[in-house]
């Protein structure tokens, strides 16, 4: 008698851990904002959390979670006043389920709460401790509670996906919705050269206006992270066959050695090696 192979495909496959804790967040907590080329996602165990992913500003209420897609900037800070506990786990990851996070935000049942409190566990029986951001991987063998945590998180993702819980609790205010125009203004010409002065007017606000909305949502000043934008879409057109030089061009930088000093001082390496050792490596 012959077997059929019947292949199993991964949906969902996570590769890496770059962190997972859970943390209380005091009422007038803040952070900053970041982007970077892995997952995260965000779950309010309790309380209530701020966001703001890319250009919209959202709630997360106690038992809803979101996801960061790789490259998307996120900002968080405690709302309503009081206290909140959250977990926070950044990973790499890919597959086509993916694709159905990015999006929502979703609201877990009991039993997916507990396959977080489940991870939890597992890195805390990996790193012992340890702080995970300089701990070497050959330091940590734990081969068992390596894989379960791949397991679980990618169980936990299925899991949030087959529950349909999806819903959006976007903060609709006046200046959210200024900063929604700002970003998208900012999208619009990042192969533009742009001032503030350009974007207040194209936003019809005044410049003084535009820093005080921008810098409430995002943590930092407009043309850092109009820079930032640029950088990124310099690393998709990296994707394609485009010079460095090209690319820079593109881009309206003011030549190619400034374009590479802009690169390396947002993703630490130069254009050349970020595409040799990044993505030509895939």
């Amino acid at each position: 008698m012959s077997y059929i192979m019947h292949r199993l495909e991964n949906y969902i496959n996570v590769k890496a851990l770059v962190s997972a804790f859970e943390a209380v967040r005091e009422s007038d907590f803040v952070f900053s904002g970041e982007m970077h080329n892995f997952w995260e996602m965000v779950y309010a165990a309790d309380g209530k959390i701020g966001i703001t992913r890319d250009d919209n500003v959202f709630i997360l209420n106690k038992g809803e979670i979101i996801f960061h897609k790789p490259m998307e900037f996120h900002r968080l800070w405690s709302e309503g006043g009081n206290s909140a506990k959250i977990m926070v786990f950044a990973f790499d990851a890919d597959g086509e389920g993916l694709k159905l996070l990015e999006n929502g935000i979703f609201r877990i049942e009991l039993k997916d709460e507990g396959l977080l409190r489940e991870i939890l566990k597992h890195v805390e029986a990996v790193f012992k401790g340890k702080d995970m951001f300089t701990t070497e991987d050959y330091e940590i063998p734990e081969s068992q509670s390596r894989q379960l945590i791949k397991i679980y998180l990618e169980q936990f993702m299925i899991s949030v996906l087959n529950s349909a819980n999806a819903k959006s609790s976007q903060k609709k205010t006046a200046s959210s919705n200024n900063y929604n125009t700002i970003i998208n203004k900012m999208k619009e010409n990042v192969y533009n050269s742009l001032s503030v002065e350009k974007l207040a007017k194209m936003c019809n606000l005044s410049v003084s206006n535009l820093k005080k909305i921008f810098k409430i949502y995002s943590g930092e000043g407009i043309m850092h992270y109009f820079n930032r934008m640029k950088i990124y879409e310099a690393i998709n057109l990296m994707k394609t066959d485009l010079s460095i030089g090209e690319i820079s061009d593109m881009l309206s930088y003011s030549g190619q050695d400034y374009f590479t000093v802009a690169f390396k001082r947002e993703t630490g390496t130069s254009p050349t090696e970020y595409r040799r050792n990044f993505i030509n490596s895939d």
